[in-house]
């Protein structure tokens, strides 16, 4: 019985040995396993998109499109009368005050003489623009000794008071819309019908919210030889895209 329980526990011995040896070997086979990346995943090279087509407009207009001096005429005493609207500081100026008469005195009171004409781009395009009487002095006005004058002047919103009445500020632009050349912003002008490019670049005239607008001053001598009537002129603006 001795003999077989020593016989026995050899046996188990060499088991746990047999055993071991196995473990070793096997982690050992595992360390040596290099595992692969993983699989299975997937990417899409088409990419996906959002769309919006921004379409121009070319849009050029007279928010304030009426210079009225009124009804009146010339002081017996003088040859003319002259007036123009005065943007910089709003309201009528005179070069002869005393010889304008009736409502010629005072054509700001009730009357659309205050300001200027107010032009804006209001498409999103800078422009070229011109301008174009369809009357010089002499078909627009008459008379002689002195001859007649129809003139105008150009003044970027930034520096004029766009406004009716008496004006505290200069417009809502902080920059000029346009550069203005051949002094046509410095200087009057006589009125003709020879359509002007007016800004100093093509496209000059811009479309930027606080830079698209200006305004146009009047300037008229009416000699006291003028005939008697009703009098008109009309300005055309022409603003062209790229």
């Amino acid at each position: 019985m001795e003999e077989t329980n020593k016989t026995l526990a050899l046996l188990l011995v060499a088991a746990i040995v047999v055993s071991l040896g196995g473990t070793i070997v096997s982690l050992n086979k595992l360390g040596q396993i290099q595992l692969g990346a993983l699989t299975g995943r997937a990417v899409d090279t088409s990419p996906g998109y959002v769309q919006l087509n921004v379409t121009s407009e070319t849009t050029v207009t007279f928010t304030r499109n009426t210079i009225n001096f009124g009804n009146g005429y010339v002081n017996s005493t003088c040859n003319n009368c002259t007036m123009y609207t005065n943007s910089s500081t709003s309201g009528t100026n005179y070069t002869n005050p005393q010889c304008c008469i009736n409502e010629w005195g005072n054509p700001g009171s009730g009357k659309e003489a205050d300001t200027g004409l107010w032009i804006q781009n209001q498409g999103n395009t800078n422009l070229t623009l011109n301008l174009d009487f369809s009357d010089t002095a002499a078909t627009f006005i008459g008379g002689a000794s002195p001859s007649p004058e129809f003139q105008w002047i150009v003044i970027n919103d930034s520096s004029a008071r766009t406004c009716t009445g008496t004006c505290s500020a200069p417009g809502d632009d902080t920059s000029g819309a346009c550069a203005f050349i051949n002094n046509y912003g410095l200087q009057w002008n006589n009125a003709n019908t020879s359509d002007p490019q007016i800004c100093a670049d093509n496209y000059g005239f811009k479309a930027i919210t606080t830079q698209d607008e200006f305004v146009i001053d009047a300037r008229v001598l009416v000699p006291r030889t003028a005939a008697a009537a009703q009098k008109t002129a009309t300005l055309t603006i022409t603003g062209t895209s790229a």
